[in-house]
C-alpha cells in the first residue's frame, strides 16, 4: 500500500476516534469557564431571513430575563430556532463569561450537541471511504 494511502487511512480512523473526544472535551472547559445562571422567556421575535427563498419562515427568537450580581439583564438569545422556541414563560438555562452577563446566551441542548457529533462521524467515516475506494482504485 502506498504511504500516502495509509496516511489517510490512518487519518480517517484518527478523526473518528478524536472529533467527538476532541468537541466533549471543549464543550467541558466552555462550561468550566462560564457562569451559569436560569432565566425566563419574556418574549418571542421574528427575525426574517435575507435569503431569495420567500418561503423559509421567520426564525424563532427568545428574549430572555435573568438576574445576576443582584440585577436585572435581558438579551436576546443568538439561536433562533425554524418552528419551535420555548414558550413565553419558560425557564431557560444560559450561561455567560463570569463578572460579564452582556454575553450570556442560551445552553445549547444536548440534541445540537450529539448532531454535531453526528457531523464530526460523517466526515471522518467520509475520509475513511476516501481513503479506502482510493487504495481499491
Amino acid at each position: 500500500m502506498e504511504p500516502l494511502l495509509f496516511g489517510l487511512l490512518v487519518t480517517g480512523a484518527s478523526l473518528a476516534m478524536l472529533s467527538p473526544v476532541e468537541l466533549r472535551r471543549r464543550v467541558a472547559a466552555r462550561a468550566m469557564r462560564s457562569a451559569h445562571a436560569v432565566g425566563r422567556v419574556i418574549g418571542i421575535e421574528h427575525h426574517h431571513r435575507s435569503t431569495a427563498d420567500e418561503t423559509l419562515p421567520p426564525l424563532l427568537v427568545p428574549r430572555v430575563l435573568f438576574e445576576s450580581g443582584g440585577a436585572r439583564h435581558e438579551f436576546l438569545a443568538r439561536q433562533g430556532a425554524d418552528v419551535t422556541a420555548p414558550a413565553v414563560g419558560t425557564l431557560v438555562a444560559l450561561r455567560f463569561v463570569p463578572d460579564h452577563p452582556e454575553t450570556a446566551e442560551l445552553e445549547r441542548r444536548e440534541e445540537e450537541t450529539r448532531s454535531q457529533l453526528a457531523l464530526a462521524f460523517a466526515g471522518a467515516a467520509g475520509l475513511v471511504l476516501t481513503a479506502v475506494a482510493l487504495a481499491l482504485a
